[in-house]
């Protein structure tokens, strides 16, 4: 065997024990291709991961859903002003601010305040209207024995001192105060703060002490 070819021969044997070396040997070609198809897949998957994890963050950051107009809304009659008593005094729940507000009363408790009795009046209101409105547009006055109650911190509150609400929001208050005595029967009254006549619409009602 001439020189030549033997050192050919062995040169073409090298090549093949490397990947990376540029030859025409059929089987080397399909490995190199075997590889690139595996790499596109590896690169797919990834992609598709990427994909799914962009698409769980995304629906992870979008705002929890806020309580439906209908929720809020539900059991609140059209407001009438002809349908106001004439003595303007709506009972257990009603409308103030020409129709923005709708208050409803829940419920009075008894509580111990600080090793004096007391009561803890729990009431809603609910904004009916297309803009966000302060509560501190309403006054609040709780009588028992025709005596004006105090909080626990000795004043005879003027008006809600609450956060704003939202159109169509409902927020729920729970408001304590220091009672006269144990057994009379206590009265909440609400109406808007700053009126312009002289009989403004109340929403009130009235609780036995149990």
């Amino acid at each position: 065997m001439k020189r030549s070819v033997l050192i050919a021969m062995v040169l073409s044997l090298a090549c093949t024990a490397f990947t990376g070396c540029t030859t025409n040997t059929p089987g080397l070609l399909k490995s190199a291709g075997a590889v690139t198809e595996t790499t596109g897949i590896a690169e797919t998957k990834s992609a598709e991961a990427t994909d799914s994890a962009a698409a769980q963050a995304a629906e992870a950051a979008q705002p929890a859903p806020s309580p439906s107009s209908t929720d809020n809304l539900a059991g609140i009659p059209a407001y009438d002003p002809d349908a106001i008593p004439a003595d303007r005094m709506q009972q257990g729940q009603g409308f103030v601010e020409n129709g923005a507000l709708f208050v409803r009363y829940i419920g009075v408790e008894k509580k111990d305040l600080g090793g004096m009795p007391g009561i803890v009046l729990e009431y809603e209101l609910t904004n009916l209207s297309e803009e966000a409105v302060y509560s501190q547009t309403l006054y609040l006055e709780v009588y028992q024995s025709a005596k004006q109650l105090k909080n626990p911190f000795g004043f005879e509150p003027a008006y809600l001192a609450a956060p704003m609400l939202e159109p169509k929001q409902t927020l729920v208050f729970r408001d304590e105060y220091l009672l006269d005595n144990e057994a009379d029967p206590v009265e909440a009254k609400i109406r808007q703060f700053l009126v312009l006549t002289s009989d403004p619409p109340w929403v009130v009602k009235t609780f036995p002490l149990e």
